[in-house]
Formats: C-alpha cells, sequence, structure tokens
C-alpha cells in the first residue's frame, strides 16, 4: 500500500485554504514537459521542493543530462542548459531568474524577455488542466502514488499529442545526440562501459562537480550578465 495522504502538512498556499500537492516542471517552448516532480506537499516552499526534488537527482544519476551543442552569449562560450525560473529559487549556474524593479534599462529590457518566455510553463500547466478534466476538480484518491500515477498519465498523453501535432522531437531525429555518456556540465565525459565498472566512483564525480559548478554564484550572476548584454545587444 502506498503513502496516505494527511491534510494538515498539505495545506497549501491556494486561495480558499485547498489542500494541495506541488508539480514542479521543465518545459519548452511547445509546451512539451521534460521532466516532472509531483507530490511534495502544498506547505512546502520553492527551496524545500527542490532539496527533495527528483530533477537534481536525475542531473546526478545522468538521467537528464545538461550537455548541450556549445553556444555564444556576449563572447562567452558555454555548453550547458539553464533554465528560466522565478525569483525564489537559488544562484546557481543553470538557473537564471529575472530582476524586480530595476532602474536599469538592459536589466529591465531582460526581465521583460525572461518573463515572457517563463510564461510557457504557466500555459503548459494551463493547456494539462483543460486538456484532461480530471485535474480540474479535487482528486478523490486517498494514497499518494495512486495520484502521481494520474498525473504522469496526463503528462505522457499531453507530450505524445504535442509529438503528433509538432513532428518528432530533436532527440528523436538525433541518434548522436542520445545519452551515450554522462557529462554533468558537458567538460567530462564518462561512458556508460565506465559508468558500469563503477557507480559509486561515478555518481561522487558528479556530486563534486555538481558543488563545484551547478552551486557557483559566479557563473550564475556572469551567465545572467551575458544574457542581459546579449539581449540589449539585439534591441539596439
Amino acid at each position: 500500500m502506498g503513502e496516505r495522504l494527511f491534510p494538515g502538512q498539505h495545506q497549501g498556499h491556494a486561495e480558499g485554504g485547498k489542500k494541495t500537492l506541488i508539480l514542479e516542471a521543465i518545459c519548452d517552448h511547445r509546451k512539451y514537459i521534460w521532466h516532472a516532480n509531483f507530490g511534495d506537499p502544498g506547505s512546502m516552499n520553492d527551496i524545500n521542493v527542490l532539496d527533495r526534488s527528483s530533477i537534481v537527482g536525475s542531473m546526478l544519476s545522468g538521467d537528464a543530462c545538461l550537455k548541450t551543442d556549445p553556444y555564444q552569449i556576449n563572447g562567452t562560450m558555454r555548453d550547458w542548459m539553464y533554465y528560466l525560473v522565478d525569483g525564489i529559487y537559488p544562484d546557481w549556474a543553470i538557473f537564471v531568474s529575472t530582476y524586480t524593479n530595476s532602474p536599469n534599462p538592459k536589466e529591465r529590457s531582460f526581465a521583460e524577455e525572461q518573463e515572457k518566455a517563463r510564461k510557457d510553463i504557466e500555459c503548459s500547466f494551463g493547456v494539462l488542466v483543460q486538456r484532461f478534466h480530471v485535474l480540474q476538480r479535487p482528486l478523490r484518491q486517498w494514497f499518494l502514488d495512486e495520484i502521481q500515477d494520474v498525473l504522469y498519465c496526463c503528462i505522457i498523453l499531453h507530450n505524445m499529442i504535442i509529438e503528433e501535432k509538432n513532428g518528432a522531437l530533436d532527440e528523436a531525429n538525433n541518434p548522436e545526440k542520445s545519452r551515450g555518456n554522462f557529462p554533468l556540465f558537458g567538460r567530462q565525459q564518462i561512458t556508460r562501459h565506465e559508468a558500469a565498472q563503477d557507480q559509486v566512483s561515478l555518481f561522487a564525480a558528479r556530486v563534486a562537480q555538481f558543488d563545484n559548478m551547478m552551486q557557483s554564484s559566479y557563473e550564475h550572476f556572469k551567465l545572467k550578465k551575458d544574457l542581459v548584454e546579449h539581449i540589449s545587444s539585439l534591441k539596439e
């Protein structure tokens, strides 16, 4: 039997004091949901959710790879993906938050573009709820794993619809980009053969790289500054 839900810890921030569970997700401009973490109590804040998130765990395990083709922003070359987030997330190298009430015209312009692009995730949630009416009303299940099955099933069907409308996704059309290696930021390549030989050492190496790079506030603010200058140059 799965974990049973109790109302107190799920007293969320929703209007009317409704009992809620948190859905944390990553999507692209097509509203395709690449990763989702669902089931944390609604009383938790974003930092607590991040600490428990399976998304971070999947990065460390190699299931979610941040490696991408090298790209240049404001003269700096990078080879890892970054995510647009709200201001509650920590200053990590993969998170790009907005500016609030900045007097700098360049930063205000960046904030407009960042917030505009970040609406994709809210729109994706809206489409998901509109498409599957079971999500529009209070769920009747007593156990967390049963509720998760309903939500993840809706996400899978949602993604299948998007794939059908937009054709095969880029990753499916580019087998050379398959997850044959285990990079975290693309700078250290570890083959599957090496990984199979020593999973413990692999995970420890990824955790160390995570600590050194992903949680770097310097890389976070450097990326943010480069994006500010890049967007400003595009509008000149």
